[in-house]
């Protein structure tokens, strides 16, 4: 498993801090701000929130470097294809990836 074990707390944690426009969703938008600002909004380095986000974008960069389009990450991850990730899909994204959620 990569990083440390997350609950659904923390896992929604990186849902709402990710979800800019505060509609409870992660857009494809918000998806992309994540995979290449990673941008921790001032939390500690040792959060686990912030290992989550490092080790999720360091899976994705692998991803781009197979060819892989954030575009096509997102739709990966956006099961039921309404253009938004809930953080229950996040949440199976994050398991089918290797994280201990």
């Amino acid at each position: 498993a990569l990083g440390m074990p997350l609950n659904e707390l923390e896992i929604a944690q990186v849902v709402d801090v990710t979800d800019r426009n505060s509609d409870g969703f992660i857009d494809v938008h918000e998806f992309i701000e994540l995979c290449l600002g990673n941008d921790h909004r001032g939390r500690a380095p040792q959060h686990p929130l912030v290992q989550l986000e490092e080790d999720f974008v360091e899976f994705l960069s692998r991803g781009m470097a197979a060819n892989l389009p954030l575009e096509q990450a997102f739709k990966y991850i956006d099961k039921n294809n309404d253009g938004k990730i809930s953080w229950r899909e996040f949440r199976s994204a994050l398991v089918a990836l290797g994280f201990d959620c």
